[in-house]
């Protein structure tokens, strides 16, 4: 038990290191852009599925991660490329860094997918419970919070600023009750969503649990499109569903939601014998 309870500290560090550079990202980038390029997650696990647990793809899932690239350079390369941008006196109205954002959100989806394939590998060989797999990953977690928090606080900025502050961030959720609800509903909902997330690994696979991940993706889009967070330009914004679309297929087809007939007729086949 020392050994996998050891062993776990490695996807808790891919959480910590790919939330905090997703959390990074979105600052600098569109959010329907940082929640499309999530669905990167999907070509990660694909090929880590390959060097980790030395599982082979079918043609079909190397076309999948072949469209999956297409599609994140789609949405991507729009996010960086003045199309369709509004101006305002000579200024062009957008993200202030969308390539560093998308470089970021990229570099967090290629931690996230090895935390889903190396937690898929250790529930495997250690036959640790879901629950106990989040809770060893969430002490993990927070050791290393605790150790890097007083760290940061020694940093300053060029203003003379710590680069975080703990007491300071308390107080502030303490002196604000939307601020204190939307800590606490986050922390729980990340406490469910690693637990499920996990379940689903242990009884799927992890690139099935990439897949279901980037889902949602669309739900946020139509979202953050409505309530005004990114500019409403219909050339980009079209752009942006087109190369989502060709990400969201190559999600489908990589985890078998999409098949040729004639794949399809040899599983029917082998089902009915």
């Amino acid at each position: 038990m020392g050994m996998a309870a050891a062993s776990f500290a490695v996807p808790a560090f891919c959480d910590i290191s790919g939330t905090t550079m997703l959390n990074v990202g979105i600052f600098y980038t569109y959010p329907s852009v940082y929640q499309m390029l999530r669905g990167t997650v999907v070509f990660f696990a694909g090929i880590f599925t390959i060097v980790l647990l030395g599982r082979q793809l079918s043609k079909d899932q190397w076309l999948a991660l072949f469209l999956i690239v297409i599609g994140a350079g789609i949405v991507g390369s729009v996010s960086v490329l003045p199309i369709g941008s509004k101006h305002n006196n000579g200024k062009v109205i957008g993200a202030s860094n969308p390539l560093l954002g998308n470089i970021l959100v990229i570099c967090a989806q290629l931690a996230a997918a090895f935390q889903f394939i190396i937690e898929e590998k250790y529930l495997s060989r250690y036959k640790v419970p879901p629950n106990v797999a989040v809770g060893l990953e969430g002490f993990w977690g927070f050791l290393t919070t605790m150790t890097a928090l007083p760290l940061l606080a020694k940093i300053k900025d060029a203003q003379g600023q710590p680069f975080d502050d703990l007491p300071q961030a308390i107080h502030e959720i303490k002196q604000n009750r939307t601020l204190m609800i939307a800590t606490l509903g986050s922390i729980f909902s990340i406490a469910f969503f690693n637990f499920f997330g996990i379940t689903l690994t242990k009884r799927l696979s992890g690139a099935a649990r990439a897949t279901i991940d980037a889902c949602r993706t669309i739900f946020v889009w139509i979202y953050s499109v409505n309530v005004g967070w990114e500019e409403k330009s219909w050339v980009k914004n079209m752009l942006q569903i087109f190369g989502f679309m060709v990400l969201v297929s190559g999600t489908s087809l990589f985890n078998g939601l999409l098949t040729s007939r004639k794949k399809k007729k040899i599983q029917e086949a082998k089902d009915n014998q």
